[in-house]
């Protein structure tokens, strides 16, 4: 091997250089047939989702390689391997029907309608969801928050 020479680089250099090196650790890691970022692709883990590990559970704030930030209930944050985690899908039961229809799914993206306080009602899609609780962004782009219970699908 040649001589080495030492570098100097400020901490935003070194933050990309660490990113672009779990890039080629994953590309690798894929080659040899082990899980990868895209696995966590297939489940739909992205930013906003919902999901649990063997520590705990929160929604996804960031997602950097093969590595999820994960924000708890407390507002604390995790680093967490993709392959770690398991997307949490807030089911609810709908009343009146068919069976085959009598569960629904709302998770982030779900266009879905509810009613406020006044009786008016609206429409949007969820932007996340945060325990029982959605954040829901309506046609004029205006965020409302809104409990899972008071959501119907579209």
């Amino acid at each position: 091997m040649g001589k080495m020479k030492k570098v100097e680089i400020n901490q935003d250099e070194f933050v990309e250089v660490v990113a672009k090196l779990e890039d080629v650790m994953d590309f690798v890691k894929s080659l040899a047939g082990e899980k990868s970022p895209e696995k966590a692709e297939e489940s739909k883990i992205e930013v906003g989702s919902l999901v649990k590990w063997d520590d705990g559970e929160g929604e996804v704030v960031k997602i950097k390689g093969g590595t999820a930030t994960v924000e708890d209930d407390d507002g604390d944050e995790h680093k967490v391997d993709l392959d770690d985690l398991e997307l949490v899908v807030v089911e609810k039961k709908e009343e009146g029907k068919k069976e085959s229809k009598k569960e629904a799914k709302i998770e982030v993206g779900s266009e879905v309608e509810w009613e406020d306080k006044d009786g008016d009602s609206h429409e949007g899609e969820v932007l996340k969801i945060k325990g029982d609780v959605a954040t829901v962004e309506d046609d004029n782009g205006d965020e409302h928050k809104v409990d899972l219970d008071d959501l119907e699908l579209v």
